[in-house]
């Protein structure tokens, strides 16, 4: 008896055996994942001291092969009872190559057994992950569409982008390809080794918001690897909501801005500056009765680059050089301060001046003056005291106001 109990450690050790056991179908294995992501798995480590059905418990070291950059496993060490699992995590940073396929082994070193073999083989993929990247802000996760023009407003150009380190980056619209498509005018575009795209529009989105789904195949030298589903929304320029008029003194006559703001289909501000362009197709009218010599002033159209806040009309109607203080009916009446004026000759101050008609465009260009999207028709009306935007259709479907309806 005294000769067994002196026997040394590293006899029992040898008389032991270790083996590991796993990754197995009808268990948890490592699933694929996007980079800064984790997954875990079990494997089984045995140790035997050779008679049968008899497994020892023991406390290991994990030993796992090489991995690659960015890629780490815990726990270090693990304690079991002969046949539990051990449960291995492995870790991403956000840097790894995607596409990878990431390919080990994990054997361990004990007390109980010297070292377990033969050793678990294990591999997991490394998914692609699509996203906006950061200077695609406000934009994306969105395609805008602008009636066709060319080029797109730079401020409305959607990249998407996926994980870098692949050797070629295919990408494809798996489902709202009828809204939208690649650079190259197709549902398929290969960017060989560049990891980004861009999404255009290519169809009126409606009065709904529907969307886009776009997945990218990444081969590595590692493998190759699909990414899930991103979704883009497909919106557009829809309407202006009235946002307040500011009624000021312009000289001896007035200076009336009524502001809106500029909406997708969705009922949201849009997040950038853009194009704006009025849009006069018809000449002025003389309200007044027997006339005057007002004229519309300022109706140049042009293309300004707005904020979506802040869209607003400028009619302004100083006053100057005009000396009836109380026109009399067929008189020319003269502008004045906001307010201030009560009845007009023979006429109630909401009496119209002139008028002119037309409306707002989106998105257009100088050289094409209906170019982009429409979003407001409306008459531009001078009053004597003020002046107003009415007969106002926002969206276009709307309801229009009857003529010099003014909001």
């Amino acid at each position: 008896m005294g000769a067994a109990l002196s026997l040394s450690s590293g006899a029992a050790l040898a008389a032991n055996r270790g083996s590991c056991s796993g990754p197995d179908p009808g268990y948890p294995k490592p699933n694929s994942i996007k980079p800064g992501e984790s997954t875990t798995f079990q494997v089984w480590f045995y140790c035997t001291n050779g008679q049968i059905g008899v497994f020892l418990p023991d406390t290991v070291t994990l030993q796992v092969s090489k991995l690659p950059s960015g890629v780490t496993y815990s726990p270090k060490t693990a304690s079991f009872k002969g046949g539990d699992g051990v449960t291995v995590t492995m870790n991403t940073t956000k840097d790894v190559a995607a596409g990878s396929t990431v390919k080990f082994t994990v054997g361990a070193k004990g007390k109980a057994c010297a070292s377990y073999t033969p050793v678990c083989p294990v591999s997991f993929q490394i998914k692609p992950e699509i996203k906006c990247p950061k200077s695609a802000k406000g934009v994306c996760p969105n395609v805008w569409w602008f009636n066709g023009v060319d080029p797109q407003p730079k401020n409305y150009v959607t990249t998407i982008e996926t994980s870098p380190g692949g050797t070629d980056y295919n990408w494809q619209i798996t489902s709202g390809a009828q809204y939208a498509q690649f650079s190259n005018n197709s549902a398929t575009m290969d960017t060989k080794n560049k990891n980004s795209v861009v999404v255009e529009p290519s169809a009126d989105p409606g009065t709904g918001a529907p969307t886009v789904s776009v997945k990218v195949t990444v081969k590595s030298k590692d493998g190759t690897a699909t990414s899930d589903e991103f979704k883009l929304t497909v919106l557009k320029p829809y309407k202006l909501a009235p946002n307040g008029v500011v009624d000021s003194k312009d000289g001896q006559g007035y200076h009336s801005r009524p502001t809106y703001l500029l909406q997708d289909q969705t009922g949201k501000t849009l997040p950038l500056p853009v194009p704006v362009r009025e849009n006069f197709n018809a000449g002025s009218s003389n309200l007044w009765p027997g006339g005057s010599n007002w004229t519309a002033g300022n109706n140049k159209e042009q293309t300004l680059l707005a904020n979506p806040t802040d869209i607003h009309d400028d009619l302004i109607k100083s006053g100057a050089g005009c000396n009836i203080l109380f026109p009399k009916l067929g008189q020319v009446p003269c502008a004045k301060p906001p307010g201030t004026v009560k009845e007009c000759g023979n006429q109630l101050c909401t009496q119209p001046v002139i008028s002119w008609t037309g409306g707002v465009w989106i998105g257009g260009v100088a050289a094409n003056r209906l170019s982009g999207v429409q979003v407001m028709s409306n008459s531009w009306v001078l009053f004597q005291d003020h002046g107003r935007n009415c007969s106002i259709k926002s969206p276009l479907s709307a309801v229009t106001f009857q003529p010099f309806t003014c909001p």
